[in-house]
């Protein structure tokens, strides 16, 4: 089982979750979500942290909800996040 991260998603008016950052995909339980090219801290890729406190404080936006997400493809960490090229929301 691959390590469990945590994520909070912004929820669109309709109550769609939603990705940030223009790219605006609407997203559900168990869909991986990619993105092409290497990932970056802060820059570019699939953002979450390990502990859901450390996540909360990148949350933005009036409605936001908190997935458990699992990481994948090329990962990269820091102390409180890290950034990959694939983000499954398992719950």
């Amino acid at each position: 089982m691959s390590d469990i991260y945590y994520h909070f998603i912004r929820i669109n008016d309709a109550g769609q979750p939603f990705l940030g950052y223009d790219d605006n995909r609407i997203v559900q339980v168990g869909e991986t979500i990619t993105v092409d090219g290497e990932p970056e801290l802060c820059a570019y890729g699939l953002h979450a942290s390990k502990r859901a406190i450390d996540a909360l404080q990148y949350a933005s936006g009036r409605h936001v909800a908190m997935c458990k997400v699992t990481l994948g493809g090329i990962v990269k960490h820091s102390n409180d996040k890290s950034t990959a090229q694939e983000r499954t929301i398992v719950r």
